[in-house]
């Protein structure tokens, strides 16, 4: 477990978030001693990684079917 003060973690985030990245937690204590974690999270671990879909809309028709739902819900 890495643990950091605010004071060293504001002087240096990008080693900090290399540590995460490699060590997966790093923890920042604050002057008033609360703690932080910092974690990594790669691309293929968040929880909306969907894969991209063209459905070559435009924007009115985009419009359209957003106004087309409104008015069956009202």
């Amino acid at each position: 477990m890495l643990i950091y003060t605010y004071i060293e973690a504001k002087k240096d985030l990008s080693k900090l978030l290399d540590k995460a990245k490699k060590n997966n937690d790093v923890f920042i204590q604050s002057e008033d001693s609360e703690m932080f974690a910092l974690r990594f999270f790669s691309k293929k671990e968040t929880a909306y990684n969907l894969p991209h879909t063209d459905l070559e809309l435009s924007r009115d028709e985009i419009v359209s079917c957003i106004r087309e739902v409104r008015e069956r819900s009202s």
